[in-house]
């Protein structure tokens, strides 16, 4: 059975919100909203745990912002192997998350 455009809103919003939470629980210093959004993405991808325990987020809370960016284009292996698919999604992400 088909669901609505409005049901589907609702359960993304409803899927994104714990990690929202968890971006915001391992980020300690103030961040753009472009930022914010890189990150949720990349919890989302990777996971909450994988998440609070990147890189991403060490070089963040100690003031790296350019380390922190590159440290998105790690998270591009599945199964151990590099993936091109994976490589284009972080680089996307970094992107934004550089973004003003």
């Amino acid at each position: 059975k088909a669901i609505t455009k409005e049901r589907a809103i609702q359960l993304a919003k409803n899927t994104v919100k714990s990690f929202e939470q968890q971006v915001n629980k391992s980020i300690l210093l103030p961040m753009t909203q472009n930022q914010f959004d890189a990150m949720v993405l990349l919890c989302y991808n990777i996971g909450e745990s994988g998440f609070a325990r990147s890189s991403v987020v060490r070089n963040f809370n100690a003031g790296n912002l350019q380390k922190a960016a590159d440290s998105f284009l790690l998270w591009n292996k599945a199964g151990g192997k590099v993936s091109k698919g994976l490589t284009n999604r972080r680089k996307k992400e970094r992107e934004l998350f550089l973004t003003k």
